[in-house]
């Protein structure tokens, strides 16, 4: 059962990251998206052949696990006072679970490089309303002044233009 779960995780998540592709590709993104998103993949393979292999933790004293998120292996501490000893509770498939964790890991990285291409995205470009025209904020501003904004400021025209988003859905109704 837990396989089965593993295997819908991975491949919900690499239906995500074939999204984030395809938006990249249609979008014509430049160089320092694609690289974003290969160092992202880079890494969190890297974090899960750490996490898979090497890392351990203990929720409670009694208890050792092996393996994150998807653990590959438990001890428990057990016995009477004097004899006690570390019992092993292996999973069905421990090197499958453990190597699971590269792939869930990889492409898990990669979300957040779309989130926040589709997030700039909207910001600069603006978003489809209703009656066909665009909420453009790129109208608005030149492109050397959209080059200077910074974190906050992107945020705070992000918000605005969501604020116009909802307010169109709500009068369409």
């Amino acid at each position: 059962m837990g396989g089965l779960l593993i295997f819908a995780v991975v491949v919900l998540l690499a239906f995500a990251d074939a999204g984030i592709v395809r938006l990249l590709r249609r979008r014509r993104a430049g160089r320092g998206w694609w690289c974003a998103l290969a160092v992202a993949w880079l890494v969190g393979a890297g974090l899960g052949v750490w996490g898979g292999f090497f890392f351990e933790y203990r929720p409670t004293p009694e208890l050792r696990v092996f393996g994150a998120p998807v653990p590959g292996a438990f001890l428990h501490w057990e016995g009477p006072p004097g004899e006690e000893q570390w019992v092993d509770f292996i999973t069905p498939a421990p090197l499958l679970f453990a190597g699971s964790n590269i792939a869930i890991l990889a492409l898990l990285a990669g979300l957040p490089v779309g989130l926040v291409f589709l997030l700039r995205r909207l910001v600069l470009v603006g978003l489809p309303v209703a009656n066909g025209q665009k909420t453009t904020l790129s109208r608005r501003l030149a492109r050397t002044e959209r080059a200077k904004l910074g974190t906050a400021e992107v945020l705070g025209r992000l918000e605005g233009v969501l604020a116009v988003r909802v307010d169109v859905l709500v009068t369409a109704r």
